[in-house]
């Protein structure tokens, strides 16, 4: 075909078929095969119905500074699909293994000036993702509120357990994570598992 760049157009008349002379059925691509000298029609994979959001629980952060697994969440999802359910308070479990976008937004209030709230999340206990560490209190004049934001993208295995951790960077000062709508958790898949 000569076609080198995909800015390039290609003018086809009559039927376009693959190399068995198949013109395909609807919704298919066409695509290259073996070193690209020949052309193969291909149906898109459906996207992905896998997603869930739960809220989190009041949990009180104290003499805590090391992260470990935190229960926090809400047993009862907001809304759940696709092989993803949350099966205790400290774990989310994913039965459709893939890549995810994890989105955890947390409202905290401290009892006293300067605390400081760190979170991340984990796979099956192990927490070597970013961490977020922007919850600082001020707790001045009535400001006793902070929230903290985290986001990644993470390779899950099937069945695997995903967990949310937090860190008092000021240990005996009380850190309260604030349940209903201001905290919460979100998956959602965006891409299939990688063996």
């Amino acid at each position: 075909m000569g076609k080198e760049y995909i800015t390039d157009s290609l003018e086809v008349t009559g039927a376009f078929c693959d190399y068995l002379d198949n013109p395909g059925t609807a919704g298919q691509i066409i695509t290259a095969v073996e070193d690209g000298d020949r052309f193969d029609w291909e149906t898109p994979s459906t996207p992905s119905t896998t997603y869930l959001k739960t809220r989190l629980v009041n949990t009180t952060i104290v003499n805590v500074n090391s992260f470990g697994v935190t229960a926090c969440l809400n047993t009862t999802p907001d809304f759940s699909s696709g092989g993803i359910s949350v099966t205790n308070s400290s774990n989310i479990t994913v039965t459709d293994g893939g890549i995810y976008k994890v989105t955890a937004m947390v409202q905290a209030d401290a009892d006293s000036a300067r605390s400081n709230l760190t979170m991340t999340v984990g796979v099956n206990g192990v927490f070597n993702q970013a961490v977020a560490a922007m919850g600082y209190v001020r707790n001045i004049v009535g400001n006793t509120d902070s929230s903290t934001t985290w986001t990644g993208i993470l390779f899950i295995a099937t069945n695997a357990v995903v967990n949310l951790a937090f860190f008092n960077t000021t240990n005996t000062r009380i850190i309260s994570v604030i349940d209903g709508a201001k905290s919460s958790v979100t998956l959602h898949k965006i891409g299939p598992e990688i063996i």
